[in-house]
């Protein structure tokens, strides 16, 4: 008031103060998800039943939840196909001008077996000068398709007469065994 009029006049001034301390969360808490479908190539986003994780800020204690994204790019509402991911979590609180994230890796595994026909595997017939015949000259590495489209794989032999598979084939009989892993 002064002394020419008896009024007032009162005004509000916001104060914010922002803190410079991340929020705080054990990143090794995230453990890696893993899942293994069978006779699909994808898991729904919420099938995959992801845990929010949960931060403090420093300064308040403030529960902060974790914001999901996915470091391939792609929607978190979009399937996981079989393969790898990440989850990058972002924590972030209004007391706070950081921002803490943590990284959760995701493994979408395919239940099942490469696929080859072993009738697309021809007996080996071949005739040499020599006693035997080098494995180069006659052995092809087969391979066998990958299930959703993951590409293929190459076969592993071992022969049955125990020698290594590189070794020359001597005069007579023996059998390669192929194993398709994936």
């Amino acid at each position: 008031s002064s002394k020419y009029s008896s009024e007032i006049t009162t005004c509000e001034q916001p104060v914010f103060i922002k803190g410079k301390n991340a929020p705080i969360f054990d990143c090794e808490k995230l453990l890696p998800i893993e899942k293994v479908l069978d006779g699909v190539c994808q898991i729904d986003s919420a099938d995959l039943i992801l845990e929010i994780p949960v931060a403090k800020d420093a300064c308040t204690n403030e529960e902060i939840l974790g914001v999901p994204t996915r470091k391939s790019g792609k929607d978190m509402t979009e399937p996981f196909s079989v393969g790898a991911d990440t989850i990058i979590w972002t924590f972030s609180s209004k007391y706070s001008s950081e921002i803490t994230t943590c990284e959760q890796p995701v493994f979408i595994k395919y239940k099942g077996t490469p696929a080859i026909s072993c009738d697309t595997l021809n007996e080996i017939i071949d005739t040499t000068d020599e006693c035997n015949i080098e494995a180069t000259e006659i052995v092809n590495v087969p391979s066998a398709e990958l299930p959703c489209g993951l590409g293929s794989v190459n076969g592993v032999g071992a022969r049955k007469s125990g020698k290594a598979l590189t070794d020359p084939f001597e005069i007579g009989n023996d059998t390669i065994v192929w194993k398709f892993f994936h």
